[in-house]
């Protein structure tokens, strides 16, 4: 949304008398706040649609809660190429996909990040955000595609298996990336049962 009307105001206030700001502050705040509101709800019930799509398709997403275990199985495959020391120099903790845009890791990008996620074949898969704690594990995964994802924004699809992943970013159309594996990482196991 276009909050430049709201910013043109808050700058009126400095001209106003303190007891007329400190009314018109607290109105705009609470008109910000609704508009934020409204946004988060558009978005939430965007996303509900989008997966009730995706089920209609035979996609399945089944939420495992927490999605601590995922980043962790994430980071094993994808990113322990790179020291501790060498994840926090690129902000990794702040965005994942960092190792990737930074260079440090190499992995397909753009479109053609895009065509080979589409290309892939894909039976159940994980997926999680960057920021939100919540995970799934994607059942029938096969007809899942990159513009099934574009209403999404720092999502890590993984197939922990065949070793590949697939991020969109929440940064524009050169911002998604695809890698795989060339090998298993050593004494890696996913074990979703009971989740």
């Amino acid at each position: 949304m276009d909050y430049s009307w709201l910013e043109l105001e808050h700058r009126k206030l400095l001209d106003c008398p303190e007891e007329e700001r400190d009314i018109r502050q607290e109105l705009l705040f609470a008109i910000w706040e609704k508009t934020k509101a409204y946004e988060a709800h558009i978005k939430e019930y965007n996303r509900l649609q989008y997966h009730k799509s995706l089920a209609e398709r035979g996609i399945v997403f089944q939420s495992i809660g927490k999605a601590n275990i995922l980043k962790m199985v994430w980071t094993k495959l994808f990113a322990m190429s790179m020291s501790r020391k060498e994840r926090l120099e690129i902000f990794y903790d702040q965005y994942r996909w960092y190792l990737f845009s930074s260079g440090k890791v190499t992995a397909k990008c753009g479109i053609e990040a895009r065509d080979a996620f589409c290309e892939v074949a894909k039976d159940q898969v994980q997926m999680f955000y960057q920021n939100q704690e919540e995970g799934f594990v994607i059942d029938n995964a096969g007809d899942l595609q990159a513009v099934d994802l574009d209403l999404e924004e720092d999502v890590f699809v993984f197939d922990d298996v065949e070793c590949w992943t697939y991020v969109h970013t929440h940064t524009g159309e050169s911002f998604f990336y695809y890698r795989k594996q060339e090998e298993y990482p050593d004494g890696l196991q996913l074990n979703l049962e009971g989740f």
